[in-house]
């Protein structure tokens, strides 16, 4: 699913008029990040989310011993966030980092 195919779902699940179509639209823009690029990193309060086109993103987190632990990965059509500092307005626990290029 792509951008494009993510706002049609939107739509054909919500009756919106023109204007509140646009102002949707609007609220949407292209983020790209390379490979080994961090889209989110531990300790910052996220601000916003990102709606994969194309690429892969893990996140994780250290244990005890300073030893990176895999949390998720996120493929194509995915969102990524960390709901918690999201919606709650606390720092994230864990890094987002570009396993390839990516396109959100």
């Amino acid at each position: 699913m792509n951008g494009h195919n993510l706002l049609h779902t939107i739509f054909s699940r919500i009756n919106l008029s023109k204007n509140e179509r646009e102002k949707v639209i609007e609220s949407f823009t292209s983020a790209t990040f390379k490979k080994n690029e961090f889209i989110f990193k531990e300790g910052k309060i996220l601000d916003h989310y990102f709606f994969i086109e194309k690429g892969f993103i893990r996140s994780f987190t250290f244990d005890f011993h300073d030893t990176e632990v895999t949390t998720n990965f996120y493929s194509e059509s995915e969102i990524v966030i960390d709901w918690t500092s999201f919606m709650l307005r606390v720092p994230t626990q864990e890094n987002f980092q570009a396993n390839t290029d990516c396109v959100c």
